[in-house]
């Protein structure tokens, strides 16, 4: 079984993310899982420069698929035993846990170059091209106390506008509070 988890970026900077990341894992059913980053920090100060109109959206857009990258390699380096890969080819095939620098792969894929696109749905279009059975969505919010559907979520600002298309096919998908998982 494959499980998508995205590390939303407002975990990034979290002094405890390993260490709740880990304690969030443990109990979980066995799976392979494919780590994906979302852009944090560094998609604000992008968000910005095109609020002030220095980039359109389109730059904008692929300016954070390439912070997609470095939020890869932090992610690497907090969560140390699992390793980056960027190949799609490698991500549908191993079974082993793994950290997935997606930016090549959505460079090459059909998913809009805009704002209402975030990591939250690259991560559900990531789960349904690798057939994974659930996908995970970790936050700094925690989730609505009675199950929502992804057009709920979404009309609360909790996942991206696209979320609800890019979400269909996926068996499973829950948000996780890390910073609280009491």
């Amino acid at each position: 079984m494959k499980r998508v988890i995205k590390v939303g970026g407002s975990l990034l900077d979290f002094p405890d993310l390993s260490e709740m990341f880990d304690r969030w894992l443990r109990p979980q059913p066995p799976a392979t899982n494919i780590i994906i980053g979302g852009g944090g920090g560094l998609v604000d100060v992008i968000r910005a420069w095109n609020a002030q109109s220095q980039i359109n959206e389109v730059t904008a857009h692929w300016m954070c698929v390439d912070a997609m990258s470095i939020t890869a390699r932090l992610l690497a380096e907090r969560l140390h035993y699992f390793d980056i890969v960027d190949s799609m080819a490698t991500i549908k095939t191993t079974t082993t846990s793994a950290i997935f620098d997606a930016a090549h792969w959505i460079r090459e894929s059909d998913l809009p170059a805009r704002w209402s696109l975030t990591s939250d749905s690259i991560a559900a279009a990531l789960a349904v091209e690798i057939g994974a059975a659930e996908l995970v969505l970790m936050k700094s919010t925690s989730p609505p106390s009675s199950p929502m559907i992804a057009a709920e979520l979404s009309s609360t600002g909790l996942v991206d506008a696209e979320f609800p298309i890019y979400s269909r096919g996926i068996p499973t998908f829950r948000i996780v509070n890390l910073r609280n998982l009491d």
